[in-house]
This record gives C-alpha cells, sequence and structure tokens, in this order.
C-alpha cells in the first residue's frame, strides 16, 4: 500500500513542531524534519533511506566510503610510506587522515585481525 502525499501546510506545521518541541539543536530537528517530509511526500521508499541509513544498492554510504579510506592509509602506513607520501597520494591533509584512524580504529583492528586470519588460513599446507 502506497503512502499518500501529505499536503505541503501540514509538511511545514510538522517542521515547525519539530523545531519548537525538540531539545535538539535546530539544524538536527531541521534535517530530521526534511528526512521526513522526503518519506512523506514518497521521495524515499522507507524512514531509514530518508535518514540516510541505507545506501542506494550502486553505490556505498558514506560511512562504508570513509572506512575504506581509513583501511586505505592504515595499509598504506603499514607498508612504512610515510605521512607526506600517503597525503600525496589519496590528497588529503594529515591531521584528517589522523582523526580517520582514529574515529576507525575499533572497526581497523577488526580489519587487522581478519586479514590475519586469512593469511594464516592460506599459509597452512
Amino acid at each position: 500500500m502506497g503512502k499518500s502525499k501529505w499536503p505541503k501546510e501540514r509538511l511545514a506545521d510538522l517542521r515547525d513542531f519539530l523545531q519548537q518541541q525538540s531539545a535538539f539543536p535546530e539544524d538536527v530537528c531541521g534535517d530530521a524534519a526534511q528526512a521526513l517530509t522526503c518519506f512523506l511526500e514518497s521521495a524515499e521508499p522507507s524512514l531509514d533511506h530518508a535518514f540516510g541509513q541505507v545506501a542506494a544498492a550502486h553505490r556505498p554510504s558514506e560511512h562504508e566510503r570513509r572506512l575504506a579510506t581509513a583501511i586505505k592509509i592504515d595499509s598504506l602506513r603499514n607498508d612504512g610510506k610515510k605521512w607526506s607520501e600517503v597525503t600525496d597520494e589519496l590528497g588529503m591533509e594529515e591531521r584528517q587522515m589522523r582523526k580517520l584512524l582514529k574515529e576507525f580504529e575499533p572497526d581497523l583492528m577488526v580489519h587487522k585481525l581478519i586479514r590475519l586470519i586469512r593469511e594464516r588460513g592460506k599459509a597452512k599446507p
């Protein structure tokens, strides 16, 4: 069963209500109202899509892209490259790269562990 479109004035009322009644900052409420508006206007198939929690099938999510970049940085650093070389290769500032590595530190540990397990599995006769 499809969603019916809400009248524009009701969507504006919803946005105003969220901004007035919420303890969240105004920009967060505005983003939430925009996501709800997209969902209610049938522009997004689900609330998860509207809030950006599900990426389109043809492209990775922002989180996945950032994680892939962190893995690449970690791999280059583990290969012995200096920060300046990694900076040149990826076109990012060292500060940004260090921040990404810190943000994804647990994920990187899991990634390294999985890689080690796979390598040991291949080495067994």
